[in-house]
């Protein structure tokens, strides 16, 4: 699945059905955010259905240039190897990237 259908999968997922996603850390219990869309831009805000919910301000936009790079450290950390530092330089949000790509079941 390339870049596109990937960032294109998000999109629809979340245009049709908004809703809160739970990070996956590796160690400890995740905490909950909410994904929804607006054009063709994905926005993540603080959990809405959940008491244990992240406390992010306002609201951030994932960038889709992001997305492919964000799915192979994804890989990489399923994997089992470690990517904090790659994860880090490459996006402040990589942890809701975890969390959007397992729901989605990536």
């Amino acid at each position: 699945m390339g870049q596109n259908d990937v960032w294109q999968l998000i999109c629809n997922s979340f245009a049709q059905n908004p809703r809160d996603v739970i990070t996956i850390p590796m160690s400890k219990k995740g905490k909950w955010f909410f994904v929804y869309t607006e054009k063709d831009s994905v926005f993540i805000e603080s959990g809405r259905s959940h008491s244990d919910a992240c406390k992010i301000k306002g609201r951030r936009r994932l960038e889709e240039k992001k997305c492919k790079k964000m799915l192979e450290i994804y890989y990489k950390r399923c994997e089992g190897q470690s990517v904090t530092k790659e994860a880090i330089a490459t996006t402040y949000n990589q942890v809701y990237w975890y969390g959007i790509f397992a729901d989605l079941e990536l």
